[in-house]
């Protein structure tokens, strides 16, 4: 079997005396073709691993991930999915966090600054947009020069932290920034824009993370005055810390109004009771044909105005009498009684005989 080097030897050889033997044209023919069928056997087998790396991947199965790199190291740094996501991309982008700690040691610091998905993003870049933050604290560690890189559209990861609002991932890249001078970041690399930096103010403070909150306006004052949203963030996040009880001790205009509320409705209960006591025993009277008992009641209610309920049942079916007993009350019951005979209009009960 000829090698790759004779073969192209022996075209030119042949091309220049113009002369193709042909015990040798065959044996060129079945060595390329043997080599393109060896490629292609290369590239299957390739491609088999690639996949069922990515498989092992997103399953988090660091035992299959490892076998295969164990075979073919040289997959560690090669894209693995369409949009050309490596093994360390595809474990931050899940969370498989063990994969990227187990990683480290068969990738080199420049490798991990060359990875990059179609988009030009590293893994910090990954953990940045999917809020990873231990996965971005691996990273950092790792190699802090990944806080500097940009991707194709000229964002670090912070950036891309502060557009998807990851507020603890903001938090640990902030600091991280803040803490590696060697990075020599611009003046303005860790600074987001106006307008985002009121939007994590405020999501800061509606998530109660009053450490972050107090962190993005120490490393952005103007944004605690840039807009009115932060004050309406604080207003509903601190509400009054009065219970229901306590709220009506504690003067304030909304507290009187509530407490008035609550006192009428304790009166309009009390006072309402006799209306259901009166309209139940006219009712009752009325059903089993007790009228003249109605109109004595009236009659003795008339002669005696200090008397709100008198009246006379009688049993449903015995024909037994029974007298209820005689309650003296206040004028106001008195007038409030009259109104409810009035509503119901039952002019048997108070029409003078």
């Amino acid at each position: 079997m000829w090698k790759q080097e004779e073969i192209q030897k022996q075209k030119q050889t042949i091309k220049g005396k113009d002369i193709v033997p042909p015990e040798t044209a065959i044996e060129i023919e079945d060595t390329q073709k043997h080599i393109k069928h060896k490629k292609g056997e290369n590239i299957k087998n390739k491609n088999g691993q690639k996949k069922k790396l990515r498989a092992a991947t997103i399953k988090g199965d660091w035992s299959g991930v490892e076998s295969i790199l164990k075979e073919n190291e040289g997959l560690t740094t090669e894209a693995i999915s369409s949009d050309g996501s490596t093994i360390l991309h595809i474990a931050v982008g899940i969370g498989h966090n063990d994969i990227v700690k187990n990683l480290i040691p068969y990738l080199s610091d420049e490798q991990v600054l060359k990875q990059r998905d179609s988009d030009g993003s590293t893994s910090l870049h990954i953990a940045a947009i999917v809020g990873n933050k231990d996965a971005a604290c691996l990273l950092v560690k790792w190699n802090n020069k990944l806080l500097r890189i940009k991707d194709d559209n000229d964002a670090e990861p912070l950036q891309k932290a502060f557009e998807n609002m990851h507020l603890d991932t903001i938090l640990y890249l902030l600091k991280a920034v803040n803490e590696n001078v060697d990075t020599e970041l611009k003046p303005d690399t860790a600074h987001p824009s106006d307008e985002i930096a009121v939007d994590l103010l405020v999501n800061a403070i509606s998530a109660k993370q009053y450490s972050l909150a107090l962190d993005l306006v120490q490393n952005f004052p103007k944004a605690a005055s840039k807009s009115d949203n932060v004050l309406m963030a604080i207003a509903k996040s601190f509400p009054s810390g009065l219970d229901h009880w306590q709220t009506l001790i504690y003067p304030s205009l909304k507290n009187i109004e509530d407490m008035l509320q609550f006192v009428a409705s304790l009166i309009a209960g009390f006072l309402l009771f006799p209306y259901v006591v009166a309209v139940f025993l006219i009712a009752l009277a009325l059903n089993e044909g007790y009228i003249d008992e109605g109109r004595k009641a009236n009659e003795c209610f008339r002669k005696r105005p200090g008397l709100v309920f008198a009246f006379s049942l009688l049993a449903r079916k015995h024909n037994i009498r029974f007298n209820i007993f005689e309650l003296k009350v206040n004028c106001i019951l008195q007038i409030m009684f009259f109104f409810v005979l009035v509503q119901y209009q039952l002019p048997c009960l108070y029409r003078p005989f």
